[in-house]
């Protein structure tokens, strides 16, 4: 392992005639979202919201090691992620976002329980909106969600000790814990460009809740939630525009509700269009379309929906509205929902929309659900992939995406006889001067250039794929892997000893450990290790990022008491282990994981469960097999045992190979005894939940 120079060697500072530490650098007018004669004007130009919507983005701004939903891409980190995705909207003319202000994973939970916040994951916020503010995208962000069991409805309630929905729109304790919610965020100073995020112009608009649902709720119980809540985010933030952002079910005896020639049941879900949108406080509409979730797969029924509310929101509410959500799934299982049959439900959505802006409706844009960065995978529960609904920009149907973000471009003309007053925010700090090596996003950032970046975190550290990122005070340092060598920046594979590390494991008859053993730390030098930006784990046991079985046989190589491995293919999640005895590696047939999902479908709420691959054990030939075996026996198993394994780690022990390895030579302290993370394959798993390939537990 050849180890990186010395950050002092690496390290350059900025010209001398860089500005003082902090000062601040001239930048463009920038301009709250308002509304003028029922258009979105961006100063003094129309604006025509052109773009999509972003899951987990906070907790990959934050520097999340993993995502739950589409996988950050191989050697890119969540604030990587951030800035790929914001680059390539600026690339194809989009202009808006829209995500949560929220997160949606337990373990980066933004807040940890009432009036208590993640510092670390609110800073993701903070940066996602300073990069935006870059690029000149602007974000339209929800307060909660109707769904999220994190930050949601669900989780409200909880709080409160409550278990119907209902709850949620009529309890007052549960009402002043949203109010609190929306006091902290919108007070919320920015820690990297010092902006009161009620004073931020990069936001476009705030969302009350994502999706309400109240299912047999007395009629009029969500708009008069509404009607409440809007008054009080106007009172806390009077610059920025405000929605419901629901999914625009209209009242019984609406004829353009999905269903409604079987079922009432879109009206039965409490909604109503018309009523939740009609509070003075509410200065647009909002509406979403799922043809597959609702069952009306038909592009003729989507062209009415958004029809029948961009009439609406003209004649009745006299209010611009925006079709905030939509999408068509991409199912294997399905021959009617191919890439061919999104790419026709895509392209009529933006035609319909291109026509109706240039028409001058009430319909101002369309924003899709979502886009997949390359590289990102959909979690197993959706089939991996692109999943139900992920979108590369390679797809044929972000070509729509794109022409239409050309005609709303075209349509932002000026405003006659506007006159435009820029906000008033301070304007960013130079922090050029603790650059590392003269890169921006190293060194230090905030109003005062104060604030130390991880650069292993934020992406911008030079490490090859191969190298460990190192963080420090001062900046960073490489250090290529076990197997490897270079100076870190550029890390050259030793073929021979690699094929020698993937000789010296031995996982006969099925892998079926039946010894959990112990389990051992992940180096933080060793490929699979990820810095815990936002505190989520409890130990250090177990990858905290995909590694292959190569990748997991390295890291155990770096780890000095490691002596087995336990691994999961499909998960691509690995821990280290010792003191395991390979004497009983036969316990049972190993059983696969089954991964738990639940879907919604035209209100009916759908379980299912998916293969999520197995966890088997690799034992090291050179391990101490003696010791291991020793104190350890498995009661009620007089067959299957095969003590004359032992005889080939013994041989291998002894051999060339071993020396070679020079794991176990020089002997490390003992790690302290510690509950194993994963059973080893010891008992058949019960069914799970998929999360991400994690680090406390299998998932």
């Amino acid at each position: 392992m050849v180890a990186a120079p010395a950050l002092a060697d690496r390290r350059l500072l900025a010209a001398s005639s860089t500005p003082a530490l902090g000062a601040t650098q001239p930048t463009e007018p920038e301009y709250f979202i308002t509304i003028k004669d029922g258009d979105f004007v961006n100063g003094c130009e129309l604006f025509f919201p052109a773009g999509w919507n972003q899951w987990e983005v906070v907790e990959a701004a934050g520097g999340a090691p993993y995502l739950s939903g589409a996988s950050l891409p191989a050697n890119l980190t969540g604030p990587g992620l951030v800035r790929e995705l914001l680059d390539r909207a600026q690339a194809n003319g989009l202009n808006t976002m829209r995500t949560w202000a929220f997160t949606v994973d337990e373990r980066f939970a933004l807040q940890t329980a009432p009036g208590e916040y993640n510092e670390a994951v609110f800073r993701g916020l903070d940066y996602l909106l300073d990069e935006a503010r870059q690029r000149g995208i602007k974000l339209i962000l929800a307060f909660t969600s109707n769904w999220t069991p994190v930050g949601g409805l669900p989780q409200y309630l909880e709080w409160a000790g409550e278990t119907a929905p209902v709850q949620f729109y009529t309890n007052p304790s549960i009402a002043s814990l949203f109010k609190a919610h929306v006091t902290a965020v919108t007070s919320r100073v920015n820690t990297i460009n010092g902006r009161r995020y009620s004073e931020d112009p990069t936001i476009f608009a705030w969302n009350l809740i994502n999706e309400p649902r109240c299912t047999g709720c007395p009629a009029g119980t969500i708009a008069a939630w509404v009607k409440e809540m809007a008054a009080f985010v106007k009172q806390a933030d009077p610059n920025h525009l405000l929605t419901v952002g629901e999914d625009g079910f209209f009242a019984a005896g609406g004829t353009a509700n999905p269903g409604v020639q079987y079922t009432e049941w879109a009206a039965e879900e409490g909604q109503d269009f018309i009523a939740d949108h009609s509070s003075p406080d509410i200065d647009f509409a909002t509406f979403h379309t799922w043809v597959d979730n609702w069952q009306e797969v038909t592009p003729e029924w989507q062209s009415a929906w958004i029809a029948a509310h961009a009439d609406a929101a003209e004649k009745t509410l006299k209010k611009p509205v925006l079709q905030e959500e939509f999408g068509k799934w991409v199912n294997e299982t399905d021959p009617d929902s191919t890439l061919a049959d999104r790419l026709v439900f895509m392209q009529a959505a933006y035609d319909q929309t291109s026509q109706l802006q240039r028409a001058g409706s009430a319909l101002k844009g369309s924003l899709f659900w979502q886009w997949y960065a390359d590289g990102q995978i959909a979690p197993l529960t959706e089939g991996g992939g692109r999943g139900l609904y992920g979108i590369y920009e390679s797809d044929a149907a972000f070509r729509p995406v794109v022409e239409n973000a050309a005609v709303a471009a075209k349509l932002s003309a000026p405003v006659a006889g506007c006159r435009p007053a820029g906000a008033d925010v301070p304007p960013p700090a130079n922090c050029s001067d603790t650059w590392v090596d003269g890169a921006p996003e190293t060194g230090m950032e905030g109003p005062t250039c104060a604030l130390p970046i991880n650069e292993c975190v934020r992406g911008t550290d030079t490490c090859a794929p191969e190298a460990a990122c190192l963080d420090d005070p001062e900046g960073f340092a490489c250090a290529c892997f076990w197997g490897y060598a270079g100076d870190g920046e550029t890390c050259a594979p030793d073929a021979a000893a690699l094929k020698t590390l993937a000789s010296a494991y031995w996982s006969e008859p099925e892998a079926g450990a039946c010894d959990p053993g112990a389990d051992v730390a992940w180096p933080s030098d060793a490929p699979g290790y990820r810095y815990d930006a936002l505190g989520a784990y409890t130990n250090d046991y177990g990858s905290r990022a995909n590694v292959s079985l190569l990748e997991c046989q390295i890291a155990c190589q770096m780890a000095p008491t490691c002596e087995s491995i336990t691994y999961n293919a499909v998960q691509e999640t690995c821990f280290l282990k010792r003191s395991q005895c390979p004497i009983y590696n036969f316990c049972y047939d190993p059983k696969e994981i089954m991964c738990n999902s639940t879907e919604s479908r035209a209100g009916e709420v759908i379980e299912y469960s998916i293969p999520c691959g197995f966890w088997l054990t690799y034992y090291r030939l050179d391990m101490d097999v003696d010791a291991a075996c020793a104190a350890f026996t498995y009661p009620g198993v007089a067959t299957g045992a095969n003590p004359d394994v032992v005889d080939g780690f013994r041989e291998f022990a002894a051999s060339p190979a071993a020396a070679e390895l020079d794991h176990f030579m020089i002997a490390p302290a003992v790690e302290p005894e510690a509950e194993a993370a994963v059973p080893a394959a010891t008992t058949p798993a019960a069914s799970v939940t998929l999360v991400a390939a994690s680090a406390d537990k299998p998932t």
